[in-house]
């Protein structure tokens, strides 16, 4: 049968489909190759800002972007830099070799000693007052005094913004190298919220945009996409005074990192962790602990130990009307707990600790010794 040549219009279609594959297999390279280098990029920037940071500008205080680090876990985002010793909060703070605010100590714990481990936000960190001011470093010192010849460790893994997701995290990815023989979580109210910071990252394998476009559209601005920081300010709760809560509005990413069901998850996890290492866990609150926090721990048997009640008695006995500005906060502006708060904690988990079995067994015939 004879070819019958194609029609004029037909030409004109084949000729154009030609040219569209002809520039979209470019397009196409041009897309792959872009996605692969800012992928490459962004995890340059993060590595690069974990060696060098953003440095204190000089006669200035330490802000919260200067002692944090990008992480590269996802659920961790960002962690304490080691080796700091800056003016942070108009409190000196000093971290030791991983990043915790705690004296040094090696993986392998010694014999002898009594490890308690630490999980929490600023409250646990201690913002606004000394290393040793914050209530771990307090109990620690307490607890050595009543058994010579025994030693009591604790690790402070709190890190100021952070969530009960991040700290269930930090708990696998570092704390139980640490062979702990009894867990702390301290609860603070923005533990279901977004941390300060969070990352934002592209998704390298989405189609819902072009890298070519964008790359373009910055080109023409001037704005180089490789070079962004790597760590951005998290969006703020309606109330403007919190973080974003609500996984409905939070960025897709981080939508399993926030909320109630993400809190509960979390704990669950925690109890996970713990149980498999035969941990014990207490958890405590500065404040009341809301009633999600006392369901979830009644599920799991952990106890709970407030310094609510404490913290207003101290009050009425001191003539303190409002909490915010006192002597037991930071500062007029800052609710953190000031060095006396910390140390009203303290007087509310001594007993607890010096009377928990895991404590008892420890010490022995000395666990009738005197408190301090």
């Amino acid at each position: 049968m004879p070819h019958r040549p194609l029609s004029k219009r037909k030409r004109f279609w084949f000729r154009f489909v030609l040219v569209m594959i002809g520039a979209g297999v470019p397009l196409a390279i041009a897309e792959a190759v872009l996605r692969f280098t800012a992928y490459h990029a962004d995890q340059a920037a993060v590595a690069a800002w974990q060696q060098v940071g953003i440095a204190v500008p000089e006669g200035e205080r330490a802000q919260l972007v200067h002692i944090i680090r990008p992480s590269s876990k996802r659920r961790l985002i960002y962690e304490l830099r080691p080796g700091l010793d800056v003016v942070f909060e108009g409190a000196r703070t000093t971290t030791n070799a991983a990043g915790f605010r705690s004296p040094d100590c090696p993986t392998e714990k010694p014999a002898d000693t009594f490890r308690i481990l630490g999980i929490g936000d600023s409250g646990m960190f201690g913002q606004g007052v000394g290393n040793d001011e914050n209530f771990l470093a307090l109990v620690r010192e307490r607890l050595n005094g009543i058994a010579p010849g025994r030693r009591f460790e604790t690790i402070n893994t709190g890190v100021p913004g952070y969530n009960t997701v991040m700290e269930a995290e930090t708990l696998e990815r570092k704390g139980l190298a640490y062979d702990p023989d009894l867990l702390i979580v301290d609860f603070c109210g923005n533990d279901l919220d977004l941390p300060n910071f969070i990352r934002d990252p592209d998704d390298y394998f989405s189609l819902e945009k072009s890298f070519v476009i964008e790359w373009a559209a910055l080109a023409c601005t001037g704005v180089d996409r490789l070079t962004r920081r790597p760590l951005v300010n998290a969006p703020r709760h309606r109330d403007l005074f919190r973080y974003e809560n609500d996984p409905e509005r939070a960025p897709a990413h981080y939508r399993d990192m926030v909320g109630l069901t993400a809190y509960r998850r979390a704990m669950r996890r925690i109890a996970r962790l713990a149980n498999a290492h035969g941990i014990p866990v207490i958890v405590t609150c500065h404040t009341r602990a809301p009633d999600y926090v006392r369901e979830i721990c009644r599920e799991l048997e952990f106890p709970v130990i407030d310094i609510g009640p404490r913290v207003e008695r101290y009050m009425r006995e001191h003539g303190i009307e409002h909490y915010l500005g006192s002597v037991l906060s930071v500062s007029a502006t800052d609710p953190h707990g000031s060095a006396i708060t910390h140390r009203l904690f303290a007087d509310v988990l001594f007993p607890h600790l010096r009377t928990h079995p895991q404590v008892r067994e420890f010490l022995g015939t000395d666990a009738h010794a005197a408190p301090r």
